[in-house]
């Protein structure tokens, strides 16, 4: 299953709701009132997704904080027993 990538910005529950001011990520009202947010978007694992691939933007997406994406990276990097996903070009 693959699904249009390009699209899911226009389902997402956030769409046109908040905008491009930086986002700080230490005020725990704000964080939680986005959080929330995004509890019920139906298009969060994909815009969790793309934060990932994208080199984790600050800010939240997919219900998770550029703090919580990395704590999870490492979990499942662990898991795996990966050290590290890039090789080196010699």
């Amino acid at each position: 299953f693959m699904a249009n990538i390009s699209s899911w910005h226009s389902k997402a529950a956030c769409d046109g709701t908040f905008d491009d001011r930086p986002f700080d990520s230490h005020l725990r009202e704000q964080k939680a009132f986005i959080k929330e947010f995004c509890d019920g978007c139906v298009v969060r694992d994909l815009c969790l997704l793309d934060a990932i691939e994208n080199d984790n933007p600050p800010g939240v997406w997919g219900g998770m904080t550029l703090a919580e994406r990395e704590k999870l990276l490492r979990r499942s990097k662990n898991a795996l027993g990966i050290v590290s996903v890039r090789t080196t070009q010699s």
